[in-house]
């Protein structure tokens, strides 16, 4: 199970919920707003902007079976700015 924006508020509690449930979680956040404290040690945590090519190769050598896509840009200011530009 792969899940995006992992490290956030929302992300980070579904990740705990994952691991009481007994799946294997593997997390892939930026961290600028998100913190990896709010994941347990044990986490595999990709720190990469989903926009990044490097995403394609996290999908191809960790093959997750499932997707829990919880990144956003969450400021609708900061979103507008970047969907004028």
């Amino acid at each position: 199970m792969l899940v995006t924006g992992g490290a956030g508020f929302i992300g980070s509690h579904v990740v705990e919920e994952l691991l009481n449930n007994q799946f294997e979680v593997i997390v892939i956040d930026n961290c600028v707003t998100g913190n990896p404290k709010n994941l347990p040690e044990n986490i595999k945590l990709f720190r990469v902007d989903i926009n990044d090519s490097e995403v394609r190769s996290i999908f191809e050598t960790e093959l997750p079976d499932y997707v829990i896509h919880l990144a956003a840009q969450a400021s609708v200011i900061v979103s507008m700015y970047f969907a004028k530009s």
